[in-house]
């Protein structure tokens, strides 16, 4: 339930902090006192969109929090989120920031849960299933709602699952028959294309990668060419002019030393030169022997790389792909080879997923049937004591054809509603006023609260239009309600507000040429004042109290006498 409330800057409230409490609570005060402003706060918090008039004059920012008591319910959606519920306290915070930013006043807003910064649209979710604010026509001018409605009185939340998978599994397995059509439509041309495609590739015989292999072998071929050429020309200028080569110098100068005494030193190192020059020219030739560059294989690498590469562009891929490609060109004509066999088995498949997702929509009508009936009888049981004992409600369910199907199964549900004996039942939405709407929608709201819902309940003015026994009567369905649920209402009826176990007044003041609302929580006397001034004006008279104290009694005693009523289901 909602625990607290933290307001700053929102129109006139400047800052404040609202603790609520278990119950029914009220929230009352004079025409224009700002009692909407704790609703627009809320509003905020279930993602309504950020209106400029909404921040206080002169700010710049303003700030929502609420604070709700924690149920295990949410530990997936938070799970979801990446949100560990576990390292932070019972409560779930819900915050919302909006900044005014530079001279055009635009706005940049935040939300989180904790201190977990979210989307807005995740901050909406995770409110939706704390709270539920209910303005006078709330959603019953929306048909789409009522089937929601009457599958969460049923309980049939795991069939609507089971509907929603098989109906979208189902629809995947359409898409891939349709597909498949699409594609056979084409099988000629395409198996064709294929044949000639495949043995193109199947010609060139293109391997794994076989560019990148390619490139490196021109690579070395270069090299080899390089190093091939430069041993050939080191052995012709090794060899020289004559038989001897660079060597015959060498040779000759030895024997001229040999003739003069005291060169025996330098003649041996003559000798180990004329040695190794000839192990040098032994060792080049034989590596330019070894080293013969081949012209032709290096035109063959160069004309398999153009080829390749040509081939790629032409089905716009790379030529290391092409292996690949040849591999998915022959499984795509071996299924076409078998197209009427694969057209019939998708055919198959999708009969065999239509027929399950007909059989749960079946099962789940069924039992919205019965949910429909009791819904239906315990709205009724309901109406009189709002004064509408003379009108009529029905839950109406219209079984669809396969074609008109959707994600929630094979229904149609409409809400039908007639005010008046001998007038036939229509959509609520077209012959209901304004007053039979918000009873019409106190009354779901109790019958639904007994079948479990959200825990806190937002009412805002439902008692508008109405008066007397009727209000007396709204009052006592608010305070039936807050027994399974928190009940937050704003209303201006005096008969509502005795219901209430907390009751709040909301004050406008003027400080300093400024205006502020603040809250007050009214106790025995404020609270006689308050209904007092209600029930007969702003001037309190002896006799305006004495019927503000009767309507609290008759309240607490229409609150004992309903405690002994049977359930509103039996």
């Amino acid at each position: 339930m909602l625990s607290r409330l933290y307001i700053s800057n929102l129109v006139l409230i400047d800052k404040l902090e609202v603790v609520f409490e278990k119950g029914l609570t009220v929230f009352t005060g004079e025409t224009g006192a700002g009692k909407s402003m704790l609703l627009d706060a809320l509003g905020l918090i279930l993602g309504e969109r950020f209106e400029s008039h909404l921040l206080r004059p002169g700010q710049q920012s303003l700030s929502i929090t609420a604070c709700f008591e924690a149920t295990n319910h949410m530990s997936a959606f938070l799970d979801n989120q990446g949100i560990d519920q576990e390292i932070y306290d019972d409560d779930l915070l819900l915050k919302r920031t909006v900044d005014i930013k530079g001279e055009d006043g635009k706005s940049k807003g935040r939300a989180f849960i904790h201190n977990e910064p979210v989307t807005l649209n995740v901050l909406k979710q995770c409110a939706e299933k704390m709270m539920d604010i209910h303005g006078q026509f709330d959603r019953f001018m929306d048909p789409s709602y009522y089937i929601d409605l009457v599958d969460a009185f049923g309980g049939h939340a795991t069939q609507c699952t089971a509907v929603k998978k098989t109906y979208h599994v189902w629809r995947e397995a359409e898409e891939a028959l349709n597909q498949l059509h699409f594609k056979q439509s084409h099988a000629k041309e395409r198996h064709e294309q294929l044949q000639f495609d495949i043995e193109e590739l199947r010609q060139l015989n293109p391997q794994k990668n076989e560019e990148d292999l390619l490139l490196s072998a021109r690579e070395a071929l270069k090299n080899a060419s390089i190093a091939g050429e430069s041993f050939q020309k080191a052995a012709t200028f090794l060899a020289g002019q004559g038989d001897q080569g660079l060597a015959f110098p060498l040779i000759q100068i030895q024997k001229l030393l040999s003739r003069c005494e005291g060169e025996n030193a330098t003649i041996t190192r003559l000798e180990q030169m004329i040695v190794d020059l000839h192990d040098i020219e032994s060792e080049i030739h034989a590596k330019a022997t070894a080293l013969p560059f081949d012209p032709t294989a290096f035109e063959k690498s160069e004309e398999r790389l153009h080829n390749l590469r040509q081939l790629a562009r032409k089905h716009k891929t790379n030529a290391n792909d092409l292996a690949d490609l040849m591999q998915s060109f022959q499984e795509e004509y071996a299924s076409l080879e078998h197209r009427e066999e694969a057209l019939a088995a998708c055919a198959a498949n999708l009969k065999m997923c239509e027929q399950e997702f007909v059989m749960h929509a079946t099962h789940l009508h069924q039992n919205r049937v019965k949910a429909a009936n009791t819904l239906s009888a315990a709205i009724m049981k309901e109406l009189a004591p709002l004064k509408l004992e003379h009108a009529l409600f029905n839950v109406a369910i219209a079984p669809l054809s396969i074609k008109e199907a959707h994600e929630k199964g094979m229904d149609r549900v409409d809400f039908l509603f007639s005010a008046n004996p001998g007038i036939e039942p229509q959509s609520i939405g077209k012959v209901a006023s304004g007053g039979e709407l918000s009873r019409l929608m106190l009354a779901l709201k109790v019958v639904l609260s007994q079948a479990g819902h959200v825990q806190t309940q937002i009412f805002d003015e439902i008692d508008s239009g109405v008066g007397g026994a009727t209000a007396t009567a709204i009052g006592l369905r608010l305070k039936r309600l807050s027994k399974n649920q928190q009940v937050i209402a704003v209303t201006h009826s005096p008969q509502v507000a005795a219901f209430a176990d907390h009751h709040f007044k909301v004050i406008k003041h003027v400080k300093e040429d400024q205006t502020f609302v603040t809250l007050e929580k009214l106790q025995h006397k404020e609270r006689d004042h308050e209904l007092s001034r209600m029930l007969a004006g702003d001037t309190v008279t002896p006799e305006a109290l004495q019927a503000a104290r009767s309507l609290l009694e008759q309240a607490a005693t229409q609150v004992d006498r309903s405690a002994f009523e049977q359930p509103i289901l039996s």
